[in-house]
C-alpha cells in the first residue's frame, strides 16, 4: 500500500480523535475512552516511524497531530488516572524520540531539542 494513503488514513483518524476530545469530561466512561486512545496511539507510533521517511513533510503533520492529542489528554479538562498520566508522559517521550529519529532522516540539518 502507498505510504501517502496510509498517512492520509492515520491523519483522518487523528483529526477525528482531536475533534472528539472536547466531548470528554469527568467520569468512568471518559477514563475508559482515554485508555483506548492511549492504546491506539501506542499502536500507531511504529507505523508512523515506518512511513514517515516515505512521506517527507507530511510526517510533520502526523507528529503534530499525535502531540496535540497527547497534550489535550494531559490538560485539566480531561479526567485521567495517575496511571494514564504516567502512560501519557511515556508516550509523549516515545513520540519525541521517534520524531527525532525520523526527522534526521529527511532533514540533515535537524537537531533534537537540547542538542
Amino acid at each position: 500500500m502507498d505510504a501517502t494513503i496510509i498517512a492520509g488514513s492515520v491523519m483522518s483518524v487523528l483529526a477525528l480523535v482531536q475533534s472528539l476530545l472536547p466531548l470528554l469530561g469527568a467520569g468512568g466512561a471518559s477514563i475508559t475512552i482515554v485508555s483506548n486512545i492511549i492504546a491506539a496511539l501506542v499502536k500507531i507510533i511504529p507505523v508512523l516511524e515506518q512511513v514517515a521517511p516515505l512521506i517527507g513533510d507530511e510526517a510533520t503533520l502526523l507528529y503534530q497531530g499525535v502531540k496535540n492529542i497527547i497534550n489535550n489528554l494531559k490538560s485539566d479538562s480531561v479526567t485521567t488516572t495517575a496511571q494514564q498520566d504516567a502512560d501519557l508522559d511515556a508516550l509523549d517521550a516515545r513520540v519525541d524520540a521517534a520524531w527525532d529519529k525520523v526527522a534526521s532522516q529527511f532533514d540533515p540539518d535537524y537537531l533534537p531539542p537540547g542538542a
